[in-house]
């Protein structure tokens, strides 16, 4: 069975490698972190420990609502 884990972030930095790391490691088919406009390097530390980083605002059509809830 093929698992893809999705992990809404936003202003994640301190933690976000390690819980991408710790999906990796239960080798699913893709880790998918979905950046709700960090303004730290959320994203940058994710996609360094591995994942597919994505920006809310490239998924959604319409305008997102603050916060990661959206992601």
């Amino acid at each position: 069975m093929s698992v893809s884990v999705i992990i809404p972030a936003l202003n994640e930095e301190g933690t976000v490698a390690d819980v991408v790391r710790a999906c990796l490691a239960d080798n699913p088919l893709e880790v998918l972190v979905i950046d709700a406009d960090s303004s730290d390097a959320t994203a940058s530390r994710a996609a360094a420990a591995g994942a597919d980083v994505h920006n809310w605002r490239d998924i959604l059509p319409e305008e997102p609502r603050p916060g990661k809830g959206e992601s």
